[in-house]
């Protein structure tokens, strides 16, 4: 039977910060600090504003990726984990929200700023938990009912209020919180496993050589695969589903995030607007599939099959000559773009006659993108 363990128990308690705290230098991502994931999320497309990550931190609804502080920290769910080399206490943090029975608005009126020896380090991949946040206190009121009578206005605005405070104090709102934290910190983990093959780019320390790099990766990914083996593949299609759908809540060309995906990915990562938080959650999906397909020795569908439809398994081999694109090599990806018209490089048909010719000439010139054989 497939373990069917809730995502609010991805990792075991305190295994991501002590992993960032011993191994930091094999994440390929810049991991920021509060004011800069603030300024990170609504570069693409949310407006909490970039001041307010440090409140969310301090109410427990965004959990940080490891906590450094020059004196010891006695916050519940803090898990200590050791020592920088300036003589820091570095804490995982594992902290889960104690349920607010008249909810959570005004929570954060009156709560004052940590002290300056704490430092909260982030991962971009934060972003979706700041989505979701995002998403849940934003006001469904629509600009022009402001030309409209302005009592009912302030009838919608209450009416939004309430419903956040019952939804809020219902256990359940605690739960959701809880595996927007838990998916990420997985997807966290996995990063440095699967950037290369995402961004086709690997990052290493000044002192560290690129092969040296590699074995601190793979020896993570050994640990890591023991742990998504008990999570199991369901599980982790169930989170990939989520992130999938919310990238398309956020922008719902699903054509156009492919067609960005084949970009370089020093590009693709400083798209910016809606847009570029779609990426964000569409790599982090496209982390956990590489990291399931190396551990469970499976072929599992590719992001732009998975949201919101259906899309038959044939459609792409029969379009494009291959169930994948973005793993498939740059003969199949031309293809895809020559759909949209957006390939303008030289194309010629070779059309022979019989399997020994098609071998031969294919032997020769397959590689070649711009030249078509067809079998006759």
């Amino acid at each position: 039977m497939p373990n069917q363990q809730s995502s609010m128990n991805l990792l075991p308690p305190g295994q991501l910060g002590l992993w960032v705290a011993e191994r930091l230098d094999i994440w390929q991502m810049r991991f920021l600090g509060d004011r800069d994931l603030g300024s990170f999320a609504d570069r693409r497309g949310l407006s909490l504003g970039f001041d307010h990550v440090q409140r969310l931190w301090q109410l427990g609804l965004l959990r940080a990726d490891l906590v450094a502080s020059t004196r010891k920290l006695r916050l519940a769910g803090l898990i200590e984990v050791g020592l920088d080399d300036r003589g820091r206490h570095l804490y995982a943090d594992e902290r889960r929200p104690r349920r607010r029975r008249k909810g959570w608005d005004g929570s954060a009126y009156k709560l004052k700023p940590i002290h300056t020896g704490v430092e909260l380090l982030f991962h971009p991949f934060r972003y979706y938990v700041l989505y979701h946040i995002d998403r849940i206190l934003r006001l469904n009121i629509f600009p022009v009912q402001m030309l409209l009578p302005v009592d009912g206005y302030y009838k919608l605005l209450d009416m939004s209020v309430t419903h956040f405070q019952r939804w809020s104090a219902d256990p359940q709102f605690l739960e959701v919180v809880n595996k927007w934290n838990e998916t990420t910190a997985l997807c966290v983990a996995t990063e440095p496993c699967a950037y290369g093959r995402i961004f086709k780019v690997l990052r290493s320390h000044a002192e560290v050589d690129f092969e040296e790099q590699r074995n601190r990766i793979r020896n993570h990914f050994e640990e890591l695969s023991d742990i998504y083996r008990r999570i199991g593949i369901e599980v982790i299609e169930d989170l990939r589903q989520d992130l999938c759908r919310n990238a398309e809540v956020l922008d719902p060309n699903k054509d156009v995030h492919t067609i960005l995906r084949l970009m370089a990915g020093r590009y693709r990562e400083k798209l910016e607007g809606k847009l570029g938080g779609c990426m964000v959650l569409l790599a982090m999906a496209e982390a956990l599939r590489r990291a399931a397909e190396e551990v469970f020795g499976e072929h599992l569908k590719e992001e732009d099959e998975l949201g919101f439809g259906w899309t038959p398994a044939s459609m792409k081999e029969e379009l494009y000559g291959s169930p994948r694109i973005l793993d498939a090599g740059r003969k199949v990806m031309n293809e895809y773009l020559r759909q949209f018209s957006l390939d303008y490089s030289v194309r010629i048909r070779w059309y022979v006659e019989g399997d020994t010719e098609y071998g031969t000439l294919d032997y020769a010139i397959g590689k070649h993108t711009a030249i078509q054989l067809i079998n006759l």
